[in-house]
């Protein structure tokens, strides 16, 4: 498996487990299996509630649209920008940011959020009296890792929410299918578990009906060459 298949691995692995874990998301384990008695495993099956038809059936959640604010300021800066990656996530935010999660939407709404992003957070925080510990972190810096490539298995594994499926599959789609089954916050543990196997097994080993059922390939496909003329350049490669 070559770099490149890693990398792309990473990002195609976010976004189908995303868009596949949204039909469990929310749901118990016992709701899993009444809704998809033969198990969830392809977007097509996803059952069209209130919550999940506002989405097309293979599209991504928010948990992907703020992993890909993060990935366009990468492309355009060449380097990790906080401040840059703050004003993405604020003007993703004042669109239509489908699914925001409450601790998200509550540092994002602080006054000034883009002049100290940090701050915010940490203001949010103490306000709670740190009683949060929201998965927001994990789902979208998995890119984080790519750009820090060389480190790149370290940092993942360090997501905990993945570690069962990468230690615990012998496959991207064995390991995958078993976490979103499962239910709960399943679209975000997809995400989580999708972008570590993804790099474990590469691009290849992804099955190419999750590929083309997901909406917005094409877009996925043009970042993914920018950002790997980039890693060329930064770590030789």
């Amino acid at each position: 498996m070559n770099f490149k298949d890693k990398v792309k691995g990473l990002i195609f692995g976010q976004a189908i487990g995303d868009a596949l874990g949204l039909g469990a998301e929310f749901m118990s384990k016992e709701e899993v299996i009444y809704h998809y008695p033969n198990k969830l495993n392809n977007y097509n099956q996803i059952i069209q509630d209130k919550h999940r038809s506002r989405w097309k059936k293979g599209a991504w959640t928010d948990d992907t649209d703020q992993f890909l604010c993060i990935l366009d300021s990468i492309l355009e800066n060449k380097e990790v920008v906080l401040s840059d990656i703050a004003k993405r996530f604020y003007a993703w935010f004042k669109g239509t940011p489908m699914g925001i999660g409450r601790t998200t939407y509550s540092v994002l709404s602080v006054p000034q959020y883009t002049l100290y992003p940090t701050k915010a957070a940490e203001l949010v925080w103490k306000m709670k009296r740190g009683n949060v510990a929201s998965n927001g972190s994990l789902m979208r810096n998995s890119i984080v890792g790519a750009w820090n490539f060389n480190n790149m298995g370290y940092t993942l594994k360090a997501l905990s929410a993945g570690i069962w499926a990468y230690f615990n599959s012998n496959s991207f789609s064995d390991g995958l299918l078993k976490i979103i089954n499962e239910g709960g916050d399943a679209d975000t543990n997809g995400c989580i578990a999708g972008s570590i196997l993804g790099t474990k097994f590469g691009f290849s080993s992804i099955p190419i009906h999750w590929i083309d059922g997901l909406n917005g390939k094409e877009l996925l496909e043009e970042k993914v060459n920018l950002l790997l003329d980039i890693l060329k350049l930064r770590f030789n490669k």
